[in-house]
């Protein structure tokens, strides 16, 4: 799932992964309700978002068994419900929220980027993934003609590439130049995969 504008929080019931705590923040309409959370403000009730929020509370009714858990990256449903009916209905009321939240991916800048890596510009956006468990997914989902291709792209570019990363010394590189540096080291990395595949 892509990201989502909104505190790490959990609804009716305490969130064991997070470890969050009970806030004093009432729901709106829903006072029964306990929130859990480590933000001191949480932007689900906010008057931009706060409509919808209380409308996807009011179509899911949650039970005292029943709980709703935000992350950064994900929203999770503990449901008990009679029918495969109104699951999916609880779902649907869910996913509605999830739009609503969710935070547009904004194409990265690469006009900074020295004018030999244009042709490495179209792969960025996919492949530049700075998240390490993204990016062992997308590997391992890869096919072998795909990351052979990928690999014959960047690779004759990495010493480049190097030399570029390089030329910052010890200031921090603006973005562009990171999301390069992260291709290259995910080229390395496909390599690697490959050779594992052959044997």
């Amino acid at each position: 799932m892509e990201d989502i504008d909104v505190d790490v929080c959990s609804i009716n019931r305490r969130d064991w992964i997070c470890r969050s705590r009970p806030t004093s923040f009432p729901i709106p309409e829903f006072p029964s309700l306990s929130l859990f959370s480590e933000e001191p403000a949480l932007r689900l009730l906010n008057s931009s978002n706060s409509e919808v929020f209380g409308l996807t509370l009011r179509n899911l009714q949650l039970t005292t068994q029943e709980s709703l858990h935000f992350y950064s990256n994900a929203i999770n449903l503990y449901l008990c419900r009679d029918s495969k009916e109104q699951v999916l209905a609880a779902i649907a009321a869910v996913g509605r929220l999830a739009e609503v939240l969710r935070v547009d991916e904004v194409s990265p800048d690469l006009s900074e980027l020295p004018r030999e890596f244009e042709k490495l510009f179209a792969l960025i956006p996919k492949w530049a993934l700075s998240d390490d468990e993204e990016r062992s997914e997308l590997i391992k989902d890869a096919s072998m003609r795909t990351l052979k291709s990928f690999v014959a792209t960047v690779d004759p570019y990495i010493p480049a590439i190097n030399e570029y990363l390089d030329s910052f010394g010890g200031k921090a590189p603006p973005e562009a130049a990171t999301m390069l540096g992260t291709l290259a080291e995910y080229c390395l990395e496909a390599q690697i995969q490959l050779q594992n595949r052959n044997g």
